[in-house]
């Protein structure tokens, strides 16, 4: 059952996708192949599932094909963060899901457009829920909070707090150190996670109180999110990699790996009881117990 709805979900996603991916620019065609490149190379679309499953956990009688608008556009924002992340002024890697990233293959000048169309694009997408009769006080309601949880109050944020926090801050025993990196969690991670399943809640017209308790189970699944990754970060490390990494703020560095992953399973625990008492809530719940067991 979860795969088959897993599966579902994904193909309405892909097909998404590539209705609003750019066509090709006789003035410069690699600019639409550097952004198609890099956002049907193979993700594992969490965010995008995360909207869908949220829409259809809490819809009465509505067509899924309704949000597929508001997934692809986090979709897009998502890819277009992968993007710059891996350019050589922020993380520095030539290589993305075992391919070559997209300033590796096509220059970091088309790489930081791609990027740019991406992030925009994202906008104008969530625009056309209107024609499954998505209203526009749900469209606009979904543009604010993607802004803000992608923008310079959420995960830019988060990005920069990973780029220039002090180096040796781990090193710290006070509140410092682990306030710092939840933030990073909380911003960089769980902000796209929590507006993924917020635009499922906009797109299906939950009320408040139902949106706070599937924005519990989103902020503590992208925390449990980060944590694994952490944890997966630091199992493949090879020497020169760890030597690299080992002035990070993650939370293997400051917690230890067996700390990690027991705080991996609470999150996901909490995350889990924030919505088990919904009645379709099994996919959600499913979802999270096979992003913890990346780690086991």
């Amino acid at each position: 059952m979860f795969e088959t709805k897993l599966k579902k979900y994904i193909e309405l996603i892909e097909h998404g996708l590539v209705h609003f991916l750019p066509k090709e620019n006789k003035f410069c065609a690699n600019f639409a192949n550097s952004i198609n490149y890099s956002t049907l190379n193979g993700g594992k679309r969490l965010r995008p599932v995360l909207t869908l499953a949220t829409f259809e956990l809490l819809s009465e009688n509505l067509n899924l094909d309704a949000a597929v608008p508001f997934a692809c556009a986090v979709e897009f924002i998502h890819s277009g963060s992968l993007i710059h992340d891996d350019l050589p002024s922020m993380d520095n890697s030539n290589f993305r899901r075992n391919m070559p990233s997209c300033h590796s293959k096509f220059g970091e000048t088309l790489a930081v457009l791609a990027g740019d169309g991406l992030f925009l694009t994202a906008f104008k997408i969530l625009t056309k829920a209107n024609e499954f009769n998505i209203k526009n006080n749900q469209i606009v309601k979904a543009c604010s909070y993607l802004s803000e949880m992608a923008g310079i109050e959420g995960m830019v944020l988060g990005q920069a707090i990973d780029m220039f926090a002090p180096q040796n801050l781990y090193n710290k025993n006070g509140n410092d150190a682990k306030q710092a990196l939840e933030t990073l969690a909380k911003l960089k991670t769980a902000s796209l996670i929590r507006a993924a399943c917020a635009l499922g809640c906009f797109a299906a017209g939950a009320n408040e109180q139902t949106t706070k308790k599937i924005d519990s189970y989103a902020k503590h699944l992208g925390l449990a999110f980060q944590i694994c990754d952490d944890i997966l970060d630091y199992e493949n490390e090879n020497e020169s990699e760890a030597e690299q990494e080992k002035n990070k703020l993650t939370y293997v560095n400051l917690f230890g790996l067996n700390q990690s992953i027991e705080q991996a399973k609470i999150q996901t625990e909490i995350a889990i009881n924030a919505i088990k008492n919904f009645e379709k809530s099994q996919f959600l719940i499913n979802l999270a117990e096979l992003m913890l067991k990346r780690i086991k």
